[in-house]
């Protein structure tokens, strides 16, 4: 799964042809239009999640463990945030 364009490898076709698009739209196909952002994104999904986590910080991943009220912008800092507080998981052994 290499780029034909940038020769850059990718784990899986999926990944693969969305990079591809890249290539194949140019990096301006999709523009921010908030004040003052000057962000180009070659997929409308980038944008999006540009706007969502930029602009709009909308934390929509609320953290579910009894008595913890804090939420998220990413899915990815909640799943951290659970392991971190709320679980005995130790990512990385003590010295």
């Amino acid at each position: 799964n290499r780029c034909e364009f940038c020769l850059e490898k990718f784990d899986t076709t999926d990944a693969l042809q969305k990079h591809r698009q890249k290539h194949i739209l140019g990096n301006s196909h999709f523009t921010c239009t908030f004040p003052d952002c000057k962000k180009h994104y070659a997929t409308g999904e980038g944008l999006r999640l540009h706007v969502r986590n930029v602009h709009l910080m909308a934390k929509n991943w609320k953290c579910l463990a009894d008595g913890c009220s804090r939420s998220f912008v990413r899915q990815s800092d909640l799943r951290m945030h659970i392991i971190r507080m709320h679980s005995d998981i130790r990512p990385f052994p003590c010295p």
